[in-house]
């Protein structure tokens, strides 16, 4: 479907066409955040335990990668969760895992042309790869062990 909705967390209602933004990267990164928050509580997830974790995992991974969401490629992921198991001994593979589905979730929702982020993208960017990460780089379905996984904390790597 490519016809953009008017649902949570669409793109047009947080990042307006036609504002010149001062600073458009950070923007659109906020705007699609902000965006992702709209459309998870729309879907009843709790604030305190998924939402919130879930962007500060997607704000640490933005800030390893030195490279804003429509740049990612499912290459970056590897190194990523492999720093954070070398930070933190006995990193469950649950919990890599949940932290990939969490990445891959935000690109699913900026890639979805009923959001229209990626459309946004393309206007403010020209070029874009954006978030290319799908469930067949590697990643599978977390399991019922993933319930007990613990978020990273941004700020406390050591590369």
């Amino acid at each position: 479907m490519n016809r953009v909705l008017d649902l949570p967390g669409a793109a047009h209602p947080v990042l307006a066409s036609g504002v010149a933004y001062l600073d458009s990267e950070p923007a659109a990164v906020e705007a699609t955040l902000e965006g992702s928050a709209l459309q998870q509580r729309a879907r009843f997830l709790d604030v305190e335990r998924t939402i919130a974790p879930r962007l500060r995992l997607v704000r640490c991974f933005a800030e390893y990668t030195n490279e804003y969401p429509w740049q990612w490629t499912p290459l970056e992921t590897e190194p990523f969760i492999d720093s954070l198991r070398s930070r933190r001994q006995g990193l469950a593979v649950s919990t890599g895992r949940r932290y990939q589905d969490a990445l891959r979730l935000l690109c699913g929702y900026a890639t979805d042309g009923r959001y229209g982020w990626l459309a946004r993208y393309l206007d403010l960017f020209v070029r874009c790869r954006c978030c290319s990460m799908r469930r067949t780089d590697g990643w599978r379905r977390p399991g019922p062990a993933d319930a007990r996984a613990l978020w990273p904390r941004c700020g406390t790597r050591s590369h």
